[in-house]
């Protein structure tokens, strides 16, 4: 059974799908089977990789972010030809 404003979802397609809907993991799987075959490209995303601890689930506006140096620290940027 689908559920909530999920039915929406059937018998329509995208070209691209980005689901932000990090709090609903069952529905994110309805959407995701829903999805599979009308979708050129679904992209998850989640922010809880910001907050420290990893994967928390009590995460609130007053948990500290995650604050690492740049990953592209120290990296050249590319040649001009």
């Amino acid at each position: 059974m689908i559920e909530g404003r999920t039915f929406r979802l059937q018998g329509r397609s995208w070209d691209a799908v980005i689901d932000a809907s990090g709090r609903d993991g069952d529905g994110r799987e309805i959407r995701q089977k829903l999805l599979r075959d009308t979708v050129g490209t679904y992209l998850y995303i989640s922010s809880t990789g910001v907050y420290s601890p990893y994967l928390t689930t009590e995460i609130t506006e007053d948990t500290d972010p995650v604050l690492e140096e740049s990953s592209t620290a120290g990296v050249q940027p590319p040649r001009t030809v």
